[in-house]
This record gives structure tokens, C-alpha cells and sequence, in this order.
């Protein structure tokens, strides 16, 4: 089974022993792709721009980042396709400009994506990437002439082949291999025509280090955010998973700006220190027993 692993968290395991209210914290890293079976359908990815009468690829993922084989996608033109064994599938996007909706479980699982009415250029060119591209995190580039089904673009990062996930002609959505090396390298492409010229990204790791010393119910802990990769100070997003087992609180390291308190009580961001101890501090107060999960990513472009 073709396998994708989008979510890059850690479980931290919370316990109560008679005496006293220590943290018990279990690592367990999303990362790699692992072997095993995919569980239930929990995201649907499309690419971010498709083309009118173009062909393009879609995906299923479970909550852990797994591709899905097997299920039907409906889609808003009133046609249904099925993810294959890969946990892709294939679609002909309908003329004219607008939207395609997809939606699966009766409706509880919808992604969305623009249609644009669009010539195909006489070259495949890449116009807009992100120059800081996450090891365990998918990522999206635009441009032209790509290829809709998604095993006919090559793409790779330094020596190491990416995972095409979702693709339109105007837009890929990529998942980098877990043997990619980290810090500066070239994303190139192959596909239909003459390749561009590679760009130049990096590559980096973002872990979130556990609170050292023993923790207790209602006491604030610091958890580390690690940058490995680059030296250059970055923001990085964190989203508490398990808001009934912890709360996060503001950032307590890195730098003093771009660190923010977001409306949402489970999503903070904060700014790297840079330099080689690449790294920020966040405050967290853990409330009850149990396992929680902090996702640790580079902030994603407004949609």
C-alpha cells in the first residue's frame, strides 16, 4: 500500500499515580510513512487550482496522514469516482469557470477548489513555490503544463523523489520522501515537455521537544519547538489536538515577533530564535489524564 504521512505530532501520555500528579509523557512520532492499514477516510485533498476540461487527481487520507484506498468521492458536476489502491483518483474537471466540491461520508468530509478557463503553454514551468518546505509536511506548487494524473509528473527534492498527492495541469500537491535530506536544495520537475530550470528550496524538520523534569495537572510546562535545517528564524504554527487534556498558553522564547495569541485558544504561533539552536518555547498547563498531541507545522498560505 502507497502510504502518505502528512501529520508530524507527538503523544504525549498523561497519568495520575497514587502519590502524586506526574506527567508520564510517551513519544510517538507521525513522520515516515509506516507500514500497516489506512483507517477511516478524515481529509480529501485536491489540488489548489484546477483547469477547466483538464484532467487532475484527488486523495483520500486517514487521520494519520495514510492514503485510503476504496472509497467514493462525490463530486459537484454529479459524477462519483472511487480512490484505487493507491488511494488516488482520477477525474476530467468540468468546463467552465467556478468551483469543484468533493465530498464523502454522506457529506461529513468536503474539500473545494477553484476552476480556472485556461490556454495549455507551450512549456511546463513552475511559478510559485514555497522556499521553506516541511520533511513531514505536504506543500503545493503552481504552474503550467503539469500533468493531471498525478504518477506522470517526476518530481523530486535534491536526490529523492516527492509524492504526487493531488495534480491539476496549474498546480501540484506534493509530499516530500522520508529519506529527504534536510537544509538548502533544488526541487526539479519532469513531466510533459522540455523540464524547467530546478529552484532553489530548503528543506527542514520542526519537532516539538517534550517538557523536561516531572509534570503536574494544573502547573504551566514548556515545550520546545526545534527548527533543523536552517539557521534562519521561522514562524511555526501549533495546534493542540487534545484541548480536554491540555491548554497552550503564549509563547515564552524565540523571538518577540511574530510570536502571536490567535483567537483560537488551540492554535499558537511563535517565531524561531534562528542561529544553530534553532528554537522557540511555548507555555502549556496540563489539565487531565490522559494522551495529547501538539501538531507542529509551518503556517500554511491564505487560501
Amino acid at each position: 500500500m502507497v502510504e502518505a504521512s502528512a501529520v508530524q505530532s507527538r503523544a504525549m501520555d498523561i497519568r495520575l499515580p497514587r502519590i502524586s500528579a506526574a506527567l508520564l509523557v510517551a513519544v510517538c512520532l507521525g513522520g515516515a510513512a509506516s507500514a500497516g492499514a489506512a483507517g477511516p477516510p478524515h481529509s480529501i485533498v485536491l489540488p489548489p487550482l484546477l483547469v477547466a476540461e483538464a484532467p487532475a487527481t484527488i486523495a483520500v487520507l486517514d487521520a494519520s496522514g495514510r492514503l485510503v484506498p476504496g472509497v467514493d468521492v462525490a463530486l459537484s458536476d454529479g459524477h462519483t469516482i472511487k480512490t484505487d489502491a493507491t488511494g488516488r483518483a482520477r477525474l476530467v474537471v468540468p468546463a467552465g469557470a467556478g468551483e469543484l466540491e468533493a465530498r464523502i461520508q454522506d457529506g461529513s468530509i468536503v474539500a473545494t477548489a477553484p476552476i480556472e478557463v485556461r490556454p495549455t503553454p507551450p512549456q511546463i514551468q513552475v511559478t510559485d513555490f514555497p522556499p521553506m518546505i516541511d520533511a513531514r509536511d505536504q506543500f503545493a506548487i503552481f504552474g503550467e503544463r503539469f500533468q493531471g494524473d498525478a504518477d506522470e509528473n517526476h518530481v523530486s527534492l535534491g536526490n529523492n523523489t516527492a509524492l504526487v498527492l493531488a495534480a491539476s495541469p496549474a498546480a501540484l500537491v506534493l509530499l516530500p520522501a522520508p529519506e529527504t535530506l534536510l537544509g538548502p536544495t533544488q526541487l526539479r520537475i519532469e513531466g510533459n515537455g522540455p523540464a524547467p530550470e530546478p529552484v532553489d528550496v530548503t528543506v527542514v524538520e520542526i519537532d516539538a521537544i517534550n517538557p523536561t523534569g516531572p509534570l503536574r495537572i494544573g502547573e504551566a510546562a514548556t515545550l520546545i519547538v526545534r527548527v533543523r535545517g536552517t539557521t534562519q528564524p521561522l514562524e511555526v504554527d501549533l495546534g493542540n489536538w487534545s484541548p480536554t487534556v491540555i491548554k497552550m498558553l503564549g509563547p515564552t522564547g524565540g523571538t518577540a515577533e511574530g510570536n502571536s495569541m490567535s483567537p483560537d485558544p488551540n492554535v499558537r504561533r511563535v517565531r524561531t530564535s534562528g542561529g544553530e539552536n534553532n528554537e522557540a518555547r511555548i507555555e502549556i498547563v496540563p489539565l487531565a489524564q490522559g494522551k495529547f498531541y501538539v501538531r507542529a507545522h509551518l503556517p500554511r498560505p491564505p487560501s
